[in-house]
Parts: structure tokens; C-alpha cells; sequence
């Protein structure tokens, strides 16, 4: 996954639009707008990161994207809850140090299969 700053440089430049005007809209001074796609500091918090993403008009998996490099919670995971019993059981899964990555490979494969099922192979797998 790429970095915050290219990731930040990549949608913007994808919406055509400046980095002043990105400041503007998203309500931070064009100065830390420049910082931030250059990766010489990060955002302040994810607030900041969705009102980037706002400005730029993402859709909620490249907003996600965007928190999720920035090292925030993508809002999809909030919006599941951290309680929720099914998105626990997959991270303990993923997170064993005794799992060896070409089964933590499978796995994935086989989340992403079943997934397809429901939803398609739109953007299912592209989310963070």
C-alpha cells in the first residue's frame, strides 16, 4: 500500500485539482497541504484526513484507503464496531505469529472468494 503522502498526491492529482485548492476546501493552510503530500509531517488526526477526502470527493473505499494509510481506523472498521465477533475472529487470525504466510495467504484468497458471492469483485478487495 502506498504511503500517506503519495497516496494524498495520486488522489489529488486524479481530481485535478491544486494543492491550494485542496487547502481551501478541505479548511487547512496551504502550507501543511504542501507537508503533508510531501510526507514532511503527517495529519494532525483523521478528522483532517476526512476532510482531505471530502475535498477531494472520494468515494468511502478510497477514503479508507487514505485513513488507512495515514495510520487511522478506516471508517468501514468503525462502522462495524470493534465488538463485532466476526471481525475479531478474523484478526486474531490474521494477527498469529504461528500462522505461516502462505496460509494467511489462503485465507485471504478464500475471504475475498466469498465476499465475490455477495458483493461482487467490485471493490470488495481493494478496501484496507
Amino acid at each position: 500500500m502506498p504511503d500517506f503522502a503519495e497516496l494524498l498526491k495520486q488522489f489529488r492529482q486524479a481530481s485535478g485539482i491544486s494543492q491550494r485548492a485542496l487547502a481551501r476546501a478541505a479548511g487547512i493552510n496551504p502550507a501543511i497541504a504542501n507537508r503533508l503530500e510531501s510526507g514532511d509531517r503527517g495529519p494532525s488526526g483523521p478528522d483532517q484526513v476526512r476532510a482531505i477526502a471530502r475535498a477531494l470527493d472520494l468515494d468511502p473505499v478510497r477514503s479508507d484507503q487514505l485513513l488507512g494509510a495515514a495510520g487511522f481506523w478506516p471508517d468501514v472498521f468503525l462502522r462495524v464496531g470493534p465488538g463485532d465477533p466476526t471481525l475479531r475472529r478474523v484478526a486474531r487470525l490474521l494477527a498469529r505469529s504461528d500462522l505461516p504466510d502462505p496460509d494467511r495467504a489462503r485465507f485471504r484468497q478464500i475471504v475475498d472468494l466469498l465476499i465475490d458471492q455477495w458483493v461482487g469483485g467490485d471493490d470488495a478487495s481493494s478496501a484496507p
